[in-house]
């Protein structure tokens, strides 16, 4: 029986068949289940969500378990039943603490529906405005290649956020508020290989650091990318390496 992966995606962007990730994996011979986690059928907190994939997997056991900013937030709970599997966790932490200002005032207004209804109106104001507003809630860090890579990945988020249902995102925000491992992480036993960078602002090196500190067989890989491109295609060596591909 061939190896699985389990990927974790974040906010807003799923892991499709197009994604580097999921390419990385099937060329070297795993079975990709990576489910889309903003969805109607089931609400967004750890419990639920457990179950939801762990249908998704229909009994395979993950040999390696990939999360993703957001994503990372739920790995901890899969790894405590599959102490065998290796994890990868990219731009994330045991709880969400954003250095943004801007994002930190949105997280917290957002977490009233009221306000959440207002804020869902941002998404139809024109072009310039929106990434003006985007900006200012994820701050642009870095050189001018970087910046490139930071403009295609604002647009695919923007395409994105625009098709999740003003629910979901009340569940995406109430479950990151709520949301912190670091008592379950001291006890897995898992291998990792943590990917955090110094200028991420949204998941900032710091969370990384204590990831690495929580999980005692983990390795730590620190970049100068921005929480967009935390991980690149140079990093698949560091994953050869760790998964002995």
């Amino acid at each position: 029986m061939g190896k699985t992966v389990l990927i974790l995606h974040g906010w807003p962007q799923p892991v499709t068949k197009d994604s580097m990730y999921y390419k990385y994996f099937e060329e070297n011979g795993y079975s990709v289940v990576a489910p889309q986690l903003f969805t109607k059928d089931f609400v967004l907190t750890q419990e639920e969500a457990k179950k939801y994939i762990e249908a998704k997997l229909a009994g395979r056991k993950p040999d390696v378990i990939v999360g993703i900013s957001l994503g990372g937030l739920l790995v901890p709970v899969f790894a405590k039943d599959y102490p065998n599997a290796k994890l990868i966790l990219i731009a994330t932490g045991a709880k969400l603490e954003p250095q943004a200002t801007g994002f930190r005032m949105l997280l917290d207004m957002a977490k009233h529906r009221k306000v959440l209804n207002v804020l869902n109106v941002i998404r139809f104001l024109p072009q310039k405005v929106l990434f003006a507003f985007y900006e200012f809630i994820n701050p642009f860090r870095g050189n001018e290649a970087q910046r490139e890579i930071y403009i295609k990945d604002m647009k695919d988020n923007l395409k994105c956020i625009v098709g999740i249902p003003i629910d979901e995102e009340s569940e995406i925000v109430n479950f990151v508020s709520s949301t912190d491992n670091t008592e379950l992480l001291k006890s897995l036993k898992n291998k990792a290989i943590i990917f955090t960078s110094n200028n991420d602002l949204m998941m900032p090196s710091n969370l990384g650091q204590e990831l690495h500190r929580l999980l005692g067989s983990s390795q730590l890989v620190v970049s100068d990318g921005g929480h967009f491109d935390v991980f690149t295609q140079n990093n698949f060596k560091d994953l050869d390496k760790f998964l002995g591909n």
